[in-house]
């Protein structure tokens, strides 16, 4: 998972655990990740990527395939309404769950 801003700042992600997950996607299901993270400035309030200025999330699978560019993700909160990104620390990734069918 990359956070960046075009060409400007960029934030580092890591897996919360090293424990694997293998999920079998059918056509047309999609995947959740929970990502933990500070949404405020650390001590010296440092914030890597402020919501102001509208970070872009992509994510690739670990072993993508050479056509496979990856997805835009659209973050949401834990009621469903989107969220802008406020990156200032390091990204941690929860193991990845299928969502809910429609």
């Amino acid at each position: 998972m990359q956070v960046y801003l075009g060409k400007g700042p960029a934030v580092e992600a890591k897996p919360k655990t090293t424990t694997s997950v293998h999920l079998f996607l059918e056509h047309g299901r999609t995947v959740e990740v929970p990502l933990f993270y500070p949404a405020a400035p650390l001590r010296d309030g440092y914030c890597g990527i402020p919501v102001d200025e509208d970070p872009e999330i992509e994510v690739q699978p670990p072993h993508p395939a050479r056509t496979d560019y990856g997805t835009l993700v659209q973050m949401s909160d834990t009621r469903g309404r989107q969220v802008r990104a406020t990156v200032c620390d390091t990204i941690h990734m929860g193991s990845p769950r299928l969502r809910p069918a429609a």
